[in-house]
């Protein structure tokens, strides 16, 4: 291996680095935004913490950070930090689509938080005037099962923002909006579930692939490095 193998190989161990970057990148990116819309509709979620997104944004970061250590160890031509990189991102992977198959799974579990949030919400309605607006309108729904609970459980007028257009005249029930929020939320976290998930399937294995390709010139590396090094002595 003469030098200008030596440089091949490195400049391919940061392209390899490049892509690792933007997996990270993205998969922070995109488990950021889905909380951000988680958000919105917090007031009806309850108490429920819900850490999936941290745990993939948490992920994100550690293979940014690991992708750093890598390109040091490149530079410095050290490939002792070069292995490490590798059980790190190893150990790393396996935790993400770990955490994926949780998220799937377990996407259906809210059901029972959102029965309490929403009786909750409705008996507070004054209160949250501003929340059940916001889904309302958002959601393009009407109470929690529908415009009776405004009519028949609270004996109020229904809200405007059940008609999902604004208008000077009262909202009624032959125009309101049939589907209640409770289906439709539920539904949306579930979409974000399977959005999450898939976005920690999706990259864990496109990582897994460059993981098997940056092993092989990794060891070029070292052997090229090992190799020119010879040669100078």
């Amino acid at each position: 291996m003469d030098h200008f193998s030596l440089v091949f190989t490195k400049q391919a161990v940061y392209i390899f680095n490049l892509l690792f970057g933007v997996t990270a990148i993205s998969v922070l990116g995109i488990s950021t935004i889905i909380y951000c819309d988680y958000l919105r509709f917090h007031h009806f979620i309850g108490d429920h913490s819900w850490i999936a997104p941290f745990f993939l944004m948490a992920i994100g970061g550690c293979v940014f950070l690991i992708t750093v250590l890598c390109c040091y160890g490149t530079i410095k031509e050290n490939a002792q930090i070069i292995q490490v990189f590798l059980v790190l991102l190893a150990w790393i992977f396996f935790f993400e689509i770990g955490t994926s198959v949780v998220i799937y799974i377990k996407r259906n579990q809210f059901i029972g938080t959102l029965d309490n949030s929403f009786d909750s919400m409705l008996n507070n309605h004054v209160k949250n005037e501003e929340a059940w607006n916001d889904i309302q309108t958002e959601l393009k729904c009407c109470g929690i099962n529908g415009p009776k609970d405004w009519t028949e459980k609270l004996n109020i007028t229904i809200p405007k923002s059940c008609c999902g257009i604004q208008t000077t005249a009262n909202c009624t029930e032959e125009n309101a909006v049939k589907i209640g929020c409770k289906m439709h939320l539920l539904k949306y976290l579930e979409r974000l579930c399977i959005m999450l998930a898939g976005t920690g399937f999706g990259f864990g294995w496109i990582q897994i692939v460059v993981i098997g390709y940056a092993s092989f010139m990794f060891n070029e590396f070292r052997k090229s490095f090992g190799q020119f090094t010879q040669r100078l002595l």
